[in-house]
């Protein structure tokens, strides 16, 4: 693969704070793949705060996000939660174009 997975330019900020106008400026870089907002990598950590999600829970729960079907994502049995984020980031950043060599996401917080 031709994009760096461990160094991801990932922008986080609240609603209406301006991370997805930013992310949709950065989608015309010649060298960043932005696949925008990633809401579903990262959703269900506040409602887990003393632990990661289980995996098989994140699969389930994966399955009715609207968002993660439309991208035709695949959530792999058998990960860890952190592993399935980094698997989807991967499946992702997989579809950049040969001449992108970093990728970045969007991630709302709930301040």
């Amino acid at each position: 693969m031709h994009v760096d997975l461990d160094r991801p330019l990932v922008l986080v900020g609240p609603l209406r704070s301006g991370t997805t106008f930013l992310g949709l400026m950065l989608r015309h870089h010649p060298l960043l793949h932005h696949f925008g907002e990633f809401e579903e990598g990262f959703d269900l950590v506040e409602r887990w705060p003393e632990h990661w999600p289980e995996g098989d829970a994140y699969r389930d729960w994966l399955s009715t996000f609207r968002v993660f079907r439309e991208r035709k994502l695949e959530a792999t049995p058998g990960l860890s939660y952190p592993e399935q984020v980094r698997d989807l980031a991967r499946q992702m950043a997989a579809r950049a174009a040969p001449e992108h060599t970093r990728f970045g996401f969007t991630v709302h917080t709930g301040l």
